[in-house]
């Protein structure tokens, strides 16, 4: 949408974090939480467990933190090299929030699936 105007254009195409940050909201974001939500449309994942509740609720914090990181990581001139250090910290952070997040998922879905399974003998 920005890199229609030109000032923002040779900052978006110049700056790879921004195309990391792009690409990360489309797969990450868009993509993981319609194959959730299909899931959960579908009833192949209960959200009423909590810890299904719980995974889904760190994989948006999640994802909207290392969003948040990457597009700070991308204003380079505007931060200093200790607040830099701080963003990757941070980054890495979120990213294992993140992995507990989709662990979580998985591990109410694998017990739901379990419990289906000793429904029929």
């Amino acid at each position: 949408l920005f890199s229609a105007i030109p000032q923002f254009s040779t900052f978006i195409y110049t700056n790879r974090d921004m195309i990391i940050l792009y690409l990360h909201l489309m797969f990450l974001g868009v993509a993981t939480c319609y194959l959730f939500g299909l899931w959960i449309q579908n009833n192949r994942l209960d959200i009423r467990k909590p810890i299904t509740k719980a995974g889904i609720i760190l994989l948006l914090f999640g994802i909207l933190s290392t969003e948040l990181f990457i597009g700070l990581r991308s204003l380079p001139q505007y931060l200093t090299y200790e607040s830099f250090l701080i963003v990757n910290h941070s980054l890495l952070v979120a990213s294992g929030v993140l992995l507990v997040g989709v662990l979580l998922i998985f591990s109410g879905y694998y017990y739901q699936l379990s419990l289906r399974l000793k429904q029929y003998p």
